[in-house]
């Protein structure tokens, strides 16, 4: 096991040792937890319509789905749908954390240090310090455990996109950028405020709005179902919300 792996480990176990405790003895927010069993629940037709759901559903059908597929976990394993509502909320502060890490590793580490001196095990104790600096952050695992709110989702497809953007030698790193940001727009519309940045890194108008589309296109085609179901107006009130 190198060192990498060794500290996305300790990251990976740091983040869950300061959440689990939390997960299990909080109750979470009232409100978002009644949100979320609310939603789950709810018809296709009636996400953006009913009563039910009204001033409780600012987002994307993509939470819907996530929701969803939750709600059958816990049909099948049991257990509080307010602990489950908030699994993802942890594992995306493990997914912050650990792309945090090897981003900074990446960053402060010259091409010399590649063979692993003395400047690569600094770029690594600067690594492991960010990812740490999440991983242990209050703030980060009270919003996402004791509340219940899964902004570190969101933010790790933000910061998934900057990774196979800046630094993946794929062939297609530009779709999988491009696929990872929309779906964070899909979860939460605002990473949308972050795609002129994204945008700023081409250097043709072409490439710029191949990448546009690949983002946009995702949660536009996974909302138009629910603009036929439900009208434009309901949407709207809800995500104005």
């Amino acid at each position: 096991m190198n060192l990498r792996t060794r500290h996305l480990w300790l990251l990976g176990l740091a983040a869950l040792a300061v959440r689990g405790p939390l997960l299990l003895l909080s109750p979470g927010a009232d409100f978002d937890l009644t949100s979320y069993a609310h939603v789950a629940n709810a018809l296709p037709s009636a996400l953006y319509s009913s009563a039910e759901t009204a001033g409780r559903y600012p987002y994307l059908p993509l939470w819907w789905l996530l929701l969803k597929v939750l709600k059958g976990l816990q049909s099948l394993f049991g257990g509080d749908f307010g602990l489950w509502s908030r699994l993802p909320g942890v594992l995306g502060d493990v997914a912050v954390s650990a792309l945090a890490y090897l981003i900074v590793e990446r960053r402060s580490r010259s091409a010399a240090a590649l063979a692993a001196g003395p400047e690569a095990l600094l770029s690594s104790r600067a690594a492991l310090l960010a990812g740490l600096g999440f991983a242990l952050n209050p703030l980060a695992f009270l919003v996402s455990t004791a509340h219940g709110q899964f902004d570190s989702v969101a933010l790790a497809l933000l910061m998934a996109a900057a990774w196979w953007l800046e630094y993946s030698s794929t062939a297609r790193a530009e779709l999988w950028a491009a696929l990872s940001l929309a779906a964070a727009i899909a979860l939460k519309t605002w990473p949308l405020a972050f795609l002129p940045l994204y945008l700023g890194v081409f250097a043709s108008r072409r490439e710029a709005l191949r990448f546009a589309i690949w983002a946009l296109l995702p949660p536009l085609l996974l909302l138009a179902p629910f603009v036929l179901l439900s009208g434009t107006d309901a949407l709207w009130a809800h995500l104005a919300y």
